[in-house]
């Protein structure tokens, strides 16, 4: 009978979407040139398929997620910290200078640049001996970690 049809249509291309239970279209007008027949089962393939996608993209788009939560509160606690970082620096930084300057006071034939040199001496031993405590101070959570609160009375910050 869809010969029929087909013969009528010139054998254009026909989609036929069956949802029908028990079906409507026989099996075999699929098999027919030109014809696209569909029912039900090849359609929850179809779906079947398409959540199986939705599944994988939902973990990597969970993933993703979870890695900018990471980063933000990383970012956060460096953020909540910084000050306390930037106060230790400058005072650690400030009681070298003057140790500095009280030597250099002592040895007034020191050139200007190993002058220069011993100051850059005193700045580099200081940021090496801050480097361990500031990275676990940047790596223990927010300020108010007791980690962090114990650097801050041990350094006498925020007095």
């Amino acid at each position: 009978m869809f010969q029929q049809v087909m013969k009528r249509r010139r054998w254009r291309p026909v989609f036929l979407v069956d949802i029908a239970l028990p079906r409507d279209v026989e099996e075999g007008v699929g098999a027919l040139e030109n014809v696209y027949l569909y029912n039900i089962d090849d359609l929850q393939q179809v779906a079947a398929a398409t959540d199986s996608n939705r599944k994988v993209s939902v973990d990597v788009a969970r993933a993703m997620v979870l890695k900018q939560v990471d980063d933000f509160v990383s970012w956060h606690t460096a953020r909540e910290v910084g000050p306390l970082i930037e106060e230790l620096f400058s005072k650690s930084h400030g009681i070298a200078k003057d140790e500095v300057q009280r030597t250099l006071n002592k040895l007034p034939e020191l050139t200007a640049e190993q002058r220069q040199q011993v100051e850059e001496l005193a700045r580099r031993i200081v940021n090496k001996l801050l480097n361990d405590p500031v990275r676990a101070v940047r790596e223990s959570g927010t300020g108010s970690s007791p980690f962090v609160r114990a650097v801050a009375k041990l350094f006498k910050l925020g007095e």
